[in-house]
């Protein structure tokens, strides 16, 4: 007699599990660097700067992270959240602007594996530049994001 189980059932067992799948890191994906991107993820409201302050404006809510609360913003302010929080904890990412197909997006690379707000979970860099088609615009390293915080724009 062969057992079937239905997506009901599997559904089920997880959430009586109380285990996540889609929390769990890829292989290799250091375990960190996802639980810092999912805690920042379960936080962010994506709102554009149009809409929030009527002009491009890039802001980091490490504040809002480290105490628990919601923030609005956009996919800059996404990656310079989580840059903070990584350069807190001894990495050290760089900041990138992209294109894709669709539009200019920032994202954040880190030993190798990608920081995007419109993923549900950190990925490789590679995977990310060939299945994404992410072209690289520029970068910021933690050398010289400190310049490009002060310079007006």
């Amino acid at each position: 007699m062969k057992t079937y189980l239905t997506i009901g059932t599997v559904l089920i067992l997880l959430l009586l599990s109380n285990c996540s799948y889609a929390a769990r890191p890829l292989p290799g994906i250091d375990p960190v660097v996802q639980e810092l991107f999912d805690k920042t993820k379960n936080l962010f409201i994506y709102k554009s700067d149009d809409e929030l302050y009527s002009r491009d404006k890039w802001v980091s809510h490490i504040d809002k992270v480290k105490s628990k609360q919601y923030f609005k913003g956009d996919c800059d302010d996404f990656a310079l959240t989580l840059y903070d929080l990584l350069i807190e904890r001894g990495y050290s990412p760089v900041f990138y602007i992209v294109k894709t197909p669709r539009n200019y997006h920032a994202v954040l690379w880190v030993n190798g594996m990608i920081i995007d707000n419109t993923l549900s979970h950190v990925v490789f860099w590679n995977a990310a530049v060939t299945y994404h088609k992410y072209d690289v615009v520029f970068s910021i390293d933690h050398t010289n994001m400190k310049f490009w915080r002060t310079a007006k724009r």
